[in-house]
């Protein structure tokens, strides 16, 4: 299992965590939805992308890159909300927020050049 299969996976768990810790309040039921929607999302969407990775040239390769990008920045969007209504404990939230913009970054240089992709396993081992 790659370092970055590990982060997704890891990352994914630490939503849905949040996504539980949320108070029972109308706004934390529904933000608390929005998470659990999301880190469960990022999870399928992250293991479509492994399928595709044998053909790392192929549109669904990149689509499924897409897909984890597009996934990522609605959670950062949900973080800063959670943040800024004080719904969640505070500890969390900086951590999450540096480790969504870290996988954001990883799957944004996978779309650029083939270049970045190959050097994606590189980058990987940082993370």
């Amino acid at each position: 299992m790659s370092d970055t299969t590990i982060s997704v996976k890891a990352f994914s768990v630490k939503v849905v965590r949040l996504g539980r810790a949320m108070p029972r309040s109308a706004e934390g039921r529904a933000l608390s939805g929005e998470l659990n929607r999301l880190g469960l999302k990022l999870a399928q969407t992250y293991l479509k992308y492994i399928s595709s990775h044998r053909d790392q040239e192929g549109p669904a390769f990149l689509a499924h890159a897409r897909d984890c990008l597009k996934v990522l920045t609605e959670v950062i969007g949900w973080l800063d909300v959670v943040s800024k209504a004080n719904l969640g404990r505070g500890t969390r939230i900086p951590p999450l927020h540096a480790k969504c913009q870290k996988l954001i970054s990883t799957f944004a240089a996978i779309r650029v050049t083939p270049t970045a992709r190959n050097s994606l396993t590189r980058r990987v081992a940082h993370l």
